[in-house]
């Protein structure tokens, strides 16, 4: 339920779910069951989706000794043990870009090797159209650094084509992806593309959540949009 909520956009909801989920999971299963484990990381994780604010906080506060835990109960080879550090990377990255830091160059490096484990274990593990590998393939196309714009473009065009195919058109993983490609064909210059993309995404994102709501928003893409316009129009 907590992933139908996220899918419509109903991102409060998937965490108050998964806040409760947890709370009893730890009563009846305890700190340490791998059922607890993972909705804590889900928690954590729908925490850093949250686009209205800084969340990373009460992320790090699920996160705090999770990687261990993972490297202690199933080693470091173990899928979910590659995610806790992934998540972890996140939250040390948000936290530098919220406290109006820059990029810590070794994190950005760090997140794109350790994006590109997951994804090949995901694959490895539940095959090319399973939603996590869509998310696996998400998170890659975002975290490979931008002095690979080709690579960011490739990941981003196969992430959407896979989540339209299997979450549908109005998913928010498939917004997501879409927004994200056009943001890199723009910083790639490849305007008319961007541009196509934008007018494909804001309607998209009207339609699913409407005007008022957050992801809408709070999103830049029509100023995106108008920038990728005039320099388009620049260049003719």
């Amino acid at each position: 339920l907590s992933d139908a909520y996220f899918g419509l956009g109903r991102i409060e909801d998937a965490i108050k779910l998964l806040a409760e989920v947890r709370e009893g999971r730890l009563k009846v299963l305890g700190l340490n069951h791998h059922d607890t484990l993972d909705t804590t990381m889900d928690l954590a994780k729908r925490y850093l989706t949250q686009t209205s604010g800084d969340h990373s906080a009460e992320a790090k506060s699920l996160l705090q000794g999770m990687v261990e835990t993972r490297l202690r109960l199933q080693g470091p080879d173990n899928l979910k043990t590659k995610q806790a550090q992934m998540l972890w990377v996140l939250v040390m990255m948000r936290e530098r870009v919220f406290s109006g830091q820059p990029p810590d160059e070794t994190q950005v490096a760090e997140a794109a090797r350790i994006a590109a484990e997951v994804l090949e274990m995901v694959r490895a593990e539940k095959g090319s159209q399973h939603p996590e590998t869509i998310e696996a393939l998400f998170e890659l196309a975002y975290h490979t650094p931008f002095s690979q714009l080709d690579k960011k473009i490739s990941f981003a065009e196969e992430a959407f084509a896979l989540s339209r195919q299997v979450n549908g058109e109005d998913h928010s993983y498939t917004l997501l992806t879409l927004v994200n490609l056009a943001r890199f064909q723009f910083a790639a210059q490849k305007l008319e593309d961007a541009v196509l993309s934008y007018e494909r995404a804001v309607p998209l994102c009207q339609k699913t959540y409407g005007n008022e709501h957050f992801f809408t928003m709070s999103s830049p893409w029509s100023s995106f949009r108008a920038m990728a316009v005039e320099r388009l129009r620049l260049r003719r």
